[in-house]
């Protein structure tokens, strides 16, 4: 594989583009979204160019200053080989050794990145700046990764919708999945709260795709509270046995913890779900 430079603005490899500043992969020109553990996983093998890289070696650099499984480093190269389909192979396993890129890359322009398509996101496009509630959406952010339902309170016309989007928004752009799944999770149910005829299959798209982000994540404690508010909604819809063939088996993974409200929660629902 021809070394590429890592300061490269974008490489292709076959019908792949990796534009790393976007931090976006493309698959024939469109979006690709294997999430973010996921992308630094294969930045770090193209640019070992070709050689092998040890686990250990790769761990270090996906989860710089972490100590993880090694279970987390076979999620990720999962989620790439999957992403890739039919090209599957263009990441090798090496018994004994450890992982290898076996793509011919090839360098491209700047322009050529600026060109590509922007994240998909079924967020309303903000018309204007969000100026001057830096110090509110700090709290926002704070507040919806302790709790389990944050409700914004004001005077009609403040911008209350404003500012409970922008915290997602600025996780989509940014690429910060830390609160990711919360943050959909918690969209989701106030999506519940309205009377739109689309409003209940968009929150379950929400849920759908916060149980997706939690289990990139490996954040059970996420995963579980997704599970719980997708499993609430099945339940509603009279899929009761989907709700808790999918909620069990969140909730069978936990070893300890069981007097927290989220698991206490949890098992209530699945006591209702019976």
């Amino acid at each position: 594989m021809a070394g590429v430079p890592e300061s490269s603005a974008a490489i292709e490899f076959g019908r792949f583009k990796l534009v790393r500043h976007h931090r976006e992969l493309l698959a024939d020109g469109r979006p690709v979204e294997p999430g973010g553990r996921a992308f630094d996983t294969l930045v770090a093998l193209i640019d070992a160019r070709g050689t092998v890289l040890a686990k250990d070696e790769l761990m270090s650099r996906v989860w710089p200053d972490r100590v993880v499984e090694e279970n987390n480093l076979a999620a990720q190269i999962s989620t790439l080989r999957k992403a890739f389909g039919a090209d599957r192979d263009l990441i090798q396993t090496v018994a004994g050794r450890g992982y290898q890129f076996t793509g011919e890359v090839r360098a491209t322009a700047a322009r050529v990145a600026a060109a590509t398509p922007s994240r998909l996101t079924n967020l309303p496009e903000a018309v204007s700046e969000l100026i001057g509630r830096e110090a509110e959406l700090r709290d926002a952010m704070d507040l919806v990764t302790k709790h389990r339902l944050v409700t914004l309170i004001g005077a009609g016309g403040i911008g209350k919708t404003r500012l409970g989007l922008e915290p997602i928004a600025r996780v989509e752009r940014t690429e910060e999945e830390w609160c990711f799944a919360e943050l959909l999770r918690e969209k989701g149910e106030l999506l519940l709260l309205r009377a739109a005829p689309s409003a209940v299959a968009e929150a379950e798209a929400c849920f759908q795709r916060a149980l997706d982000v939690a289990r990139r994540q490996d954040a059970l404690a996420r995963e579980l509270r997704a599970a719980t508010s997708l499993a609430r909604l099945w339940h509603r819809q009279h899929r009761t046995s989907h709700g808790r063939k999918l909620l069990a088996a969140v909730y069978r993974r936990f070893t300890e913890g069981f007097e927290t409200a989220d698991l206490t929660a949890a098992r209530a629902l699945l006591a209702t779900l019976q």
